[in-house]
């Protein structure tokens, strides 16, 4: 009789959640400022839940050789549709003596690694997303940076491993999501 009861308070719907990825997607150099070497990282951010996510910010930390070099944050809200993804441009500084060690290294690569921490809005309460992009850089004497990345899970909006319920929706075809911006007066860099 108590399971009975208990049953009858348990949400038909229960909610699943599979924590959204976050995948470096092109690197981009920008005009130098001031001795500063700049770079626009491009993520994108990919949701496979049957519900929409909303990030308030996202934080970068960028290390070579495991040496923290720039940081950046973009601070306006990230919106993830429900089985789509959206793209996130992040401005980040380094200094151009944390580069010019590596210039003359023999063309060699350096690894790089780019830590991603924000918080996820979900059904469930907020949720702490916290993802690591690693690569290399090759730095070459006229200071250009030409970065690889390792190839990550690809995204697959669409592709939900959820089976079709009623009221859950059908899936969307998969497609690039909207681009955002970068916010450059609102950067904030070591």
């Amino acid at each position: 009789m108590l399971s009975l009861l208990l049953g009858a308070c348990t949400p038909l719907g229960a909610w699943i959640y599979d924590a959204p990825r976050f995948a470096v997607a092109e690197i981009r150099p920008m005009q130098p400022e001031r001795g500063r070497l700049r770079f626009e990282f491009v993520l994108t951010g990919c949701n496979l839940n049957d519900y929409d996510l909303m990030a308030d910010s996202l934080a970068l930390q960028l290390t070579l050789r495991g040496q923290p070099v720039g940081s950046a944050t973009y601070a306006l809200p990230i919106a993830l549709p429900m089985r789509d993804s959206a793209r996130v441009t992040v401005a980040l500084d380094v200094a151009d003596e944390h580069l010019r060690q590596y210039r003359d290294d023999d063309g060699r690569e350096v690894p790089f690694a780019i830590h991603s921490v924000g918080t996820m809005r979900t059904p469930m309460g907020p949720k702490v997303i916290d993802a690591w992009h690693r690569g290399t850089v090759r730095v070459t004497s006229d200071s250009a940076a030409r970065w690889t990345g390792v190839v990550q899970n690809a995204c697959r909006p669409g592709q939900s491993v959820l089976p079709p319920a009623e009221g859950r929706g059908t899936p969307m075809p998969t497609v690039r999501g909207p681009e955002i911006t970068p916010d450059m007066r609102r950067p904030t860099n070591q």
